[in-house]
């Protein structure tokens, strides 16, 4: 069954009549091309356990369900280079809205084009809400920034860019632990 494009009025945009008269719904996706720690494509041997790692942290990260983090929608391994498809998010990255929504407003002085206190407060909550979903399957993310949180259309922010996500093993709860053992012996 091969789909195409319909270009009849009387379809949704939103949606993708194959040859069957069968409709699937579309939506948009971001998909990225995955690079290997350094700079290359995954290619040849020694990338080889970097690439099953991977493969596993993606199944991992498909099990994610909140609503603050983006969501995985699947990989494409079959042929090099691997490929990403990630849900869309519309206004792209926070530190880039959040500085082109500054610059809109210094070219206009229209302050409606700034984030209000109570939006830059429900972002602020998204994010923590992602990060404690994230916590809550012993997950560290390890670059929780403006730069990897992604803004939907209705200003709605999930937490993305999860290639430097890292499962916590109990030896990291007693390194941890050690640490904060070691600090609290010599303050006190």
């Amino acid at each position: 069954m091969a789909a195409q494009s319909s270009s009849s009025s009387a379809s949704s945009p939103n949606r993708i009549n194959t040859n069957d008269n069968f409709s699937l719904p579309s939506i948009r996706v971001a998909i990225k091309q995955l690079k290997d720690s350094s700079g290359g494509c995954f290619n040849g041997s020694t990338t080889i356990i970097n690439k099953e790692k991977f493969i596993q942290e993606a199944k991992f990260m498909k099990t994610f369900n909140s609503n603050f983090l983006v969501k995985l929608l699947g990989v494409s391994t079959v042929d090099e280079p691997i490929l990403v498809v990630m849900e869309y998010m519309e206004n792209g990255d926070l530190k880039r809205f959040l500085r082109q929504r500054y610059q809109d407003y210094l070219k206009s002085r229209n302050s409606d084009l700034l984030p209000s206190f109570d939006q830059l407060a429900r972002m602020a909550i998204q994010i923590a809400d992602g990060m404690h979903y994230l916590h809550s399957k012993k997950v560290i993310h390890r670059d929780l920034a403006a730069r990897n949180c992604m803004v939907a259309a209705d200003l709605t922010v999930k937490i993305g860019d999860f290639g430097l996500t890292r499962d916590l093993y109990e030896k990291d709860y007693y390194r941890f632990g050690l640490i904060m053992f070691i600090i609290f012996f010599f303050v006190k």
